[in-house]
């Protein structure tokens, strides 16, 4: 008996021993993804390719690859950008870049090369759109004037061009090659990923209040506090809804692509209402819930058309 539970003991001991070791070996891969910025390129990928359905558009897996390598460039580029905040704000991502600056600028170089190569051989317009975010970002950083401030130094204007980079992209890139596609419904999709986009980047702005009211940085969340903040994302999750559902009634959008709208809309209330009611989250939880929710849109729409059909 005593020999039996010895074995019993050395067995848990291994079992734990094993699950501990995988935990740490997912932990590491998943860091690896978010502060490579492969996961925000295939969170970039995915958008674009619901923005595809939404369009009724044929999916180009060029324009895809192309939006995949210069989203991941782009925010290749913000980790050397942004180093000093995210050693404050990121300790991971830092460390990350910190050592490896040469890597990753040949890596994003050819990165967004190629991506603007498979653009241009597409349309003169998907180049230009794959540009948007680098000239975006220079207008972002640059100083133009000693009177004029950076555009960076203005409250809630870093969130505005990263809504819009993500806004303009998603959007445009599926109009490539379609004719007679509603202003009405181009405007409405264009507003609903700017607003999505828009309070994915504040809620950061919110994980980060405390620090950043530490470090003398003034972001929306900073200037009119938490709540407030929450009411402004709350509403703006809501006008989405709204709209959807007017989408629908006019016959702009199938059922099945209402649900996986309506379900972007709640995914959003339920994570403003944790961001906002958490003081402190876990680093991997916001990338995670927050980015990866078009993984279970395409899943649902799939499932709907399916479903429906």
């Amino acid at each position: 008996m005593i020999y039996f539970n010895g074995l019993i003991n050395h067995l848990n001991i291994l079992i734990n021993r094993q699950i501990t070791s995988s935990y740490k070996k997912i932990e590491i891969f998943i860091s690896f993804l978010l502060s490579s910025s492969i996961y925000m390129a295939v969170n970039g990928f995915l958008k674009a390719y619901y923005s595809f359905l939404l369009f009724g558009a044929v999916i180009n897996w060029s324009l895809l690859l192309a939006t995949f390598l210069s989203v991941f460039a782009v925010y290749c580029m913000n980790r050397l950008t942004d180093k000093k905040e995210d050693a404050v704000n990121s300790p991971e991502r830092a460390s990350f870049v910190n050592g490896n600056e040469k890597k990753i600028s040949i890596v994003l170089l050819f990165s967004y090369i190629t991506a603007i190569i498979l653009g241009i051989s597409q349309s003169i317009y998907a180049m230009l759109i794959l540009l948007f975010p680098l000239f975006a970002g220079i207008a972002y950083n640059i100083k133009l004037s000693p009177i004029i401030p950076r555009l960076k130094d203005v409250l809630g204007v870093k969130n505005i061009i990263t809504a819009l980079s993500w806004a303009v992209g998603t959007t445009f890139l599926p109009l490539i090659g379609l004719n007679n596609v509603s202003l009405i419904f181009i405007c409405s999709l264009f507003y609903f990923f700017f607003v999505k986009s828009f309070i994915n980047t504040v809620l950061y702005d919110i994980r980060d209040i405390n620090r950043d009211k530490k470090n003398g940085i003034v972001t929306i969340p900073v200037k009119i506090g938490k709540e407030n903040t929450k009411k402004l994302l709350l509403t703006a999750a809501s006008s989405l809804l709204v709209m959807s559902f007017l989408l629908l009634i006019i016959n702009q959008i199938s059922f099945g692509l209402f649900l996986t709208m309506a379900f972007c809309v709640f995914n959003a209330y339920w994570y403003i209402g944790y961001t906002c009611n958490n003081n402190e989250i876990h680093k991997y939880k916001m990338p995670l819930l927050i980015n990866g929710e078009w993984f279970f849109v395409l899943g649902l729409y799939y499932l709907s058309i399916n479903i429906i059909s």
